[in-house]
């Protein structure tokens, strides 16, 4: 479920800021681990 979560907040952030998703994936797999 946490997963699936993470990637709708990735998909709605690429939406608004293209360049702000490459951090927020960073951040998430760092948080995933």
């Amino acid at each position: 479920m946490r997963q699936t979560v993470a990637v709708g907040v990735i998909k709605s952030v690429e939406k608004k800021d293209p360049s702000g998703a490459k951090v927020t994936k960073a951040a998430v797999k760092k948080g995933a681990k």
